[in-house]
């Protein structure tokens, strides 16, 4: 496991498949930059993409998500899940 703001994207070539999960902010995946600007590598790799956020997990929901972070070609090659978290307070 490394966080995307330190990982070296060079070893993408020594995985087989790499798995990114980040939060959603205003839709916005945080940290897949590091996914799109190496797509090139990945693309002969199994990719798993996941993110936890407060919206609801309706289908013109995760559509949008994937829009808005996404290339066409990289939703078609990379498997995509989405976990809906819920914000607490404790007293």
């Amino acid at each position: 496991m490394f966080a995307a703001d330190s990982f070296d994207a060079k070893k993408f070539h020594s995985y087989e498949c790499v798995v990114f999960g980040g939060s959603l902010y205003a839709s916005e995946l945080i940290g897949i930059n590091v996914i799109n600007e190496n797509f090139e590598t990945l693309r002969n790799k199994k990719v798993v993409l996941f993110s936890v956020g407060a919206s609801p997990a309706r289908p013109e929901v995760l559509e949008e998500i994937k829009l808005k972070n996404l290339t066409p070609e990289m939703i078609c090659h990379a498997e995509f899940h989405y976990l809906r978290g819920a914000l607490t307070s404790i007293n």
